[in-house]
C-alpha cells in the first residue's frame, strides 16, 4: 500500500545518505592522509640531519656552515644553548631541501637539567618521523677519544637505540685545519685522516660492538679561509662526502627514540 511504499522510500533514502556520508568520511580521511604524507615530516625527498655531541665540539658552527652561513652566525647560536634548533634549509651549494637539527651539548649543566633539555630534544626530534644522518661532531683540536666521549656515545645509544651507530652515523671532525702549519704539526705526531678514521672505528668495535666495518669519518674545517685554495677544496670534499651519506643512507625511524627521563 501507499504507506508501505513511503516507508520503504524513506528507509532507502536514509541508507543512501548514510552510505554517502561514510564515503565522504573515507574520502576526507584519505585526503587528510594524503596531505599528511606530503608534509615535510612525511616527504621522503626531504632528508634530515641531526648534529649531536658534547658541549664545545662544534655542532652549532657546523650547522651554520651547512646552512651556508659563517660558522659563528646566529642561524644556529653557538652560545652553548640548551634548546634544540630545528630548521628546514637549503643545503649549502646546490639548494637541496634538508631538515637540519642542532641539539644541546652534553655535559653543559647538571645531569638533571641536561636530562630535561634532552627530553625536550627528543620531543622535537620526533616531529621528523625519520632521520637519515646522525652527525656526531668531534673537535679536531682534541685528539683523544677519551672517557667523556665514550660516555656520550653510551647515552646516545640509550636514547636512539643500539643500531643507530651501525646504520646512520657519521663522525664529523670539526676544526681539522688544512693550513701548512696544522698539516706539518699532524705530520710530526704521525696523525692524519686515515689514522683518525682507524682510531674511531677501532673504538666503536672494541667498546660499542659496532658491526659496520667502517663508519664514515668526515673532516670539515668550518673555519677554513676562503682565499686558501687547498682549505676550500678540502672543505668542499667534506661537504660532498656528507651529502652523499645524507642521500644514500636508509632512513631511521624516530618512533623508538627514548627520553633520558625514562631510563
Amino acid at each position: 500500500n501507499y504507506t508501505t511504499v513511503v516507508t520503504l522510500i524513506s528507509i532507502f533514502s536514509l541508507f543512501s545518505s548514510y552510505v554517502q556520508k561514510g564515503t565522504c568520511y573515507n574520502l576526507i580521511k584519505q585526503s587528510e592522509e594524503g596531505k599528511s604524507s606530503m608534509l615535510p615530516n612525511g616527504d621522503s625527498s626531504i632528508k634530515t640531519l641531526i648534529a649531536i655531541g658534547s658541549i664545545g665540539e662544534g655542532k652549532s658552527s657546523l650547522c651554520n656552515s651547512l646552512a651556508g652561513k659563517e660558522y659563528d652566525d646566529s642561524e644556529f647560536p653557538i652560545d652553548g644553548t640548551s634548546t634544540t634548533s630545528r630548521k628546514k634549509l637549503k643545503w649549502r651549494g646546490n639548494g637541496q631541501n634538508v631538515w637540519l637539527i642542532d641539539t644541546p651539548g652534553l655535559f653543559a649543566q647538571s645531569e638533571n637539567e641536561e636530562n630535561k633539555a634532552l627530553d625536550s630534544m627528543i620531543t622535537e626530534l620526533k616531529k621528523n618521523s625519520k632521520v637519515h644522518v646522525f652527525a656526531i661532531v668531534l673537535n679536531g683540536s682534541k685528539p683523544r677519544f677519551d672517557e667523556s666521549r665514550k660516555q656520550m656515545l653510551r647515552k646516545f645509544k640509550q636514547m636512539f637505540g643500539d643500531s643507530f651507530l651501525d646504520k646512520n652515523t657519521v663522525f664529523i671532525i670539526a676544526n681539522w685545519h688544512y693550513d701548512e702549519s696544522s698539516c706539518a704539526k699532524r705530520l710530526r705526531i704521525g696523525q692524519n685522516e686515515a689514522s683518525k678514521t682507524s682510531d674511531i672505528n677501532k673504538t666503536l668495535r672494541d667498546n660499542f660492538g659496532v658491526r659496520n666495518p667502517k663508519v664514515p669519518v668526515i673532516f670539515l674545517d668550518v673555519q677554513h679561509q676562503k682565499e686558501e685554495s687547498e682549505e676550500k677544496r678540502q672543505f668542499q670534499k667534506g661537504l660532498d662526502e656528507l651529502q652523499q651519506c645524507l642521500n644514500t643512507f636508509q632512513s631511521y625511524p624516530s618512533s623508538s627514540f627514548r627520553s633520558p627521563l625514562s631510563f
